[in-house]
């Protein structure tokens, strides 16, 4: 039996990777759950994983609870998850809207059992990459694509959302009296597709670095430029700011790999050509970016008075204000998970601002506000044991190994400084999938396939 529920449980752990960047919903599942979570396209493969996962007998968690700081990563995340539906009791909206709750709940309940069930080895590292660079080398096309006729591509069966430079609503950047509507690929912000970009670089990076055929190699030098540009012309700043820490710590991690070539003990023989190539073509791009785009990046740095960036730093001043206030009123126990937005809303009740209930632009403030200064301490807990675990796994690799966990921690890493500025790798289902399923790759004990 396990021979043929493990081939398929790792094809379903390849598929909800693939799918990380698309926010596709199906109509027809309300029936089935009328819960907000319900309806993803990218949950079907995530709950076939872990239903069989479950079928199989749970292979690899005895080994990853015999790992020291991978087994408390494991135990701390699940805690968060029951501290968040233990929160079901005393939320905010409890009385009124307890549905709120029991999705946020939900969500992160699906997604911490996911990590588990990646932690333990269920898709070789290899396929993993290669997920998540295939679906790098898509969505980087599809947005670049976005960005260059300044508008959707008609694209409605994958999900894709219509917008234009005129579209109201939409994500505008406005510089010199020139307007730039950002790319959405198949997400509804351009923040998220930016985010969601991120394990397909590190991915394709590693493919670079550690992989021993010469067209996966390539294909990951062609990947990497063209996920370079569009997460460029996607303008999230916190993004960007999250690619290049996280590039500065796969660098670091992966140096043994280039040392050993270049004392010529690596078997791969491509690896300083294929080097020197991607860092060539990725700085043409950032030139050319910042040549082409000059007065839109002054414009996001806050040079000038432009009224959407001025707006844009306001708003999240406010909802800052907001989860301190949230925070000081419930320290402990939080507002209950999912139930921020609303708390905010609340709040807004008093003030004169045209704006609606939204969380802080910040996991870890969010996570306190939510959940108090318990849920905040398993939260960062399950997240500093979780990276501690990652790099003792990749100092103790070599080689492909090495590169793979590498650039699997290195995003980890990167959401993480990318959740000072932004929300989405705690509140949404693609984004939190991709966080914290890379992560739980980055520590498993074993990353032999199982498949």
């Amino acid at each position: 039996m396990s021979r043929i529920i493990r081939p398929l449980n790792a094809l379903a752990v390849f598929i909800t990777f693939v799918l990380t960047p698309v926010w596709l919903r199906i109509p027809a599942a309300y029936a089935l759950s009328p819960l907000y979570i319900g309806r993803f396209l990218l949950l079907i493969p995530m709950l076939i994983a872990i239903v069989l996962w479950l079928i199989a007998g749970l292979p690899g968690l005895s080994r990853l609870r015999r790992t020291p700081w991978a087994g408390t990563w494991a135990a701390l995340l699940l805690s968060f998850v029951l501290w968040g539906f233990f929160s079901q009791s005393w939320a905010f909206m409890g009385a009124t809207k307890p549905e709120v709750a029991v999705n946020a709940a939900l969500q992160f309940g699906i997604v911490a059992l996911f990590a588990l069930v990646t932690a333990s080895g269920a898709l070789s590292p290899r396929r993993l990459l290669l997920a998540l660079a295939l679906a790098l080398a898509f969505n980087a096309a599809l947005a670049t694509a976005q960005a260059l006729t300044q508008g959707d591509l008609g694209l409605r069966a994958l999900g894709e959302f219509p917008f234009s430079p005129w579209s109201r609503g939409a994500s505008i950047l406005i510089a010199d009296g020139l307007r730039y509507v950002r790319p959405y690929g198949l997400l509804p912000h351009p923040n998220i597709l930016a985010g969601v970009l991120l394990p397909g670089l590190f991915a394709a990076s590693a493919l670079i670095f550690g992989d021993r055929s010469r067209f996966l190699r390539w294909f990951g030098v062609a990947a990497l430029t063209l996920g370079a540009a569009a997460l460029l012309l996607t303008f999230s700043r916190a993004a960007w700011l999250g690619a290049a820490g996280g590039a500065l710590a796969f660098l670091l991690l992966v140096v043994p790999i280039l040392r050993a070539d270049l004392r010529g003990k690596s078997p791969s023989p491509s690896l300083r050509v294929a080097v020197v190539v991607s860092g060539a073509l990725v700085g043409m791009v950032i030139i050319g970016f910042a040549v082409r785009y000059t007065p839109f990046i002054s414009a996001r740095a806050g040079i000038g008075e432009e009224s959407l960036e001025l707006r844009s730093v306001s708003d999240r001043i406010v909802f800052t204000d907001f989860a301190l206030r949230a925070i000081r009123e419930r320290p402990l126990l939080g507002v209950g998970i999912g139930n921020l937005p609303w708390r905010a809303s609340d709040y807004l009740r008093d003030e004169f601002y045209d704006l609606q209930g939204d969380y802080v632009h910040q996991i870890y403030l969010a996570a306190a506000a939510d959940l108090g200064l318990i849920g905040l301490a398993l939260y960062a807990g399950a997240l500093l044991c979780g990276a501690t675990a990652g790099i003792r796994a990749v100092r103790a690799s070599r080689g492909t190994e090495r590169a793979a966990r590498a650039a699997l921690l290195s995003t980890a890493l990167a959401f993480m400084i990318v959740g000072f500025f932004d929300h989405y790798p705690y509140t949404l289902l693609q984004p939190q999938t991709a966080f914290w399923g890379c992560l739980a790759a980055s520590l498993t004990p074993s990353l032999r396939a199982v498949a």
